[in-house]
């Protein structure tokens, strides 16, 4: 009889891809990054300590086990339209608050695991640990080889890169390249 290992790892090259979207994978000793089927496994997320989740889904909300999870839904879509810069600073505040209450970890999680939670991950590297975009980025890679931001996500990483950091200045120089498009304004006609 074989026992199943558990689909926790912090070396990305002894898990096949396809793994990748149910695992639960740490950083750090505080922080993981996971898919929403990671989400689920309650095996993993009691063995691994996790007892807080950022739900980074804008359609598959979920909060299975609110007895012993405190969760958090900052809703994101995983396209070009999505300025994460505008809530990466409350997104960051609640891994802040949930490492330093040191009473378990925190889980990031999307559908994927591989473009939102990897960006929110990424961002909170730079700026707690001062690291470049790339090299935040290898840091996840490093745990979980499916990463992989949209462009538009990288290009908002690089923003916060050369802004020492800083969201709010990030946010200003990717409006600076990116405008925000105009409100849309519906017009009717009465005949």
């Amino acid at each position: 009889m074989t026992s199943e290992k558990p689909l926790v790892s912090s070396d990305s090259s002894s898990k096949p891809p396809e793994e990748s979207w149910l695992s639960i994978d740490l950083i750090d000793d505080r922080l993981a990054i996971s898919g929403l089927q990671g989400a689920r496994n309650w095996e993993l997320i009691r063995d691994l300590g996790i007892v807080y989740i950022i739900d980074l889904t804008d359609t598959h909300y979920y909060t299975a086990f609110p007895k012993f999870i405190k969760y958090h839904q900052i809703p994101m879509k995983d396209n070009s339209s999505e300025v994460m810069l505008k809530k990466l600073p409350h997104v960051i505040e609640i891994i802040d608050k949930a490492v330093e209450a040191k009473d378990g970890k925190v889980l990031v999680h999307c559908v994927a695991g591989v473009s939102r939670s990897t960006t929110v991950c990424v961002a909170w590297l730079m700026m707690r640990d001062g690291l470049s975009a790339q090299a935040a980025l290898e840091k996840v890679k490093a745990v979980r080889s499916v990463v992989r931001p949209n462009p538009s996500f990288m290009e908002q990483l690089k923003c916060l890169e050369e802004s020492e950091n800083d969201p709010s200045v990030a946010l200003i120089r990717y409006r600076e390249i990116h405008p925000e498009p105009p409100a849309s304004h519906l017009c009717c006609s009465l005949m």
